[in-house]
């Protein structure tokens, strides 16, 4: 488990390298190998400058940092007084339990799905085909008569299917 942990914490500070904004050192070797095959991306006029957004961005992160810092680090009676109220451990359960996804996934998407194949269980594809494989086992029965194992029958058979196509041939 370290390994994989330390390969994601290396190639997420690594990573971000590979592109610049064009306001810091402007290097460009990801969009450069991606416009060989899509077409350049062109800034619209008109909006605010990526300065701005950097800015906010950094602003958010290192607020965020400096908030786990005030609540882990140096008031350590935060996390106390919050595990004894009900709303918040509510909110660090639903948190800890992947926000409920897999709940969500299965109402949505399993139980529809389970719904709709228990509705349509005569499917009338599935009728097509069965009818096919019974027309099937009926031509089977039908034509396992003719065979007796004489071989006069046979030739017989196959003399009559070629006068058959001759005559067709030949009108």
């Amino acid at each position: 488990m370290t390994v994989p942990l330390i390969v994601l914490a290396f190639f997420s500070l690594v990573a971000g390298f590979i592109e610049w904004p064009e306001n810091l050192l402007h290097i460009t070797l990801f969009s450069d190998h991606i416009q060989k095959t899509l077409p350049a991306t062109i800034l619209q006029e008109g909006r605010p400058p990526e300065a701005i957004f950097q800015l906010i961005a950094a602003a958010v992160t290192l607020s965020g940092i400096y908030l786990g810092y005030v609540l882990y680090q140096r008031n350590k009676a935060v996390i106390a007084q919050w595990q004894e109220v009900p709303a918040m451990m509510a909110v660090r359960n639903f948190f800890f339990s992947g926000w409920k996804f897999d709940q969500l996934y299965h109402a949505l998407f399993v139980k529809p799905f389970l719904f709709i194949t228990r509705v349509n269980k005569m499917d009338v594809f599935d009728q097509l085909y069965n009818g096919i494989a019974k027309a099937g086992l009926v031509l089977n029965q039908l034509l396992s008569v003719s065979q007796n194992g004489s071989l006069r029958w046979y030739i017989m058979g196959a003399l009559i299917g070629i006068l058959f196509i001759m005559t067709l041939v030949l009108v």
